[in-house]
């Protein structure tokens, strides 16, 4: 498993604009956890 991890985060380390996509992903689940809280 830990092997697997090696080449996506090379992958992710060449290409910012991935990184990017995951960030705004991570932030995107946040905010629904907090609409859902809110509601």
């Amino acid at each position: 498993m830990g092997m697997a991890t090696i080449p996506l985060n090379f992958q992710h380390f060449r290409n910012p604009r991935v990184r990017v996509d995951l960030i705004a992903s991570e932030m995107q689940k946040v905010l629904d956890k907090i609409f859902a809280d809110l509601a």
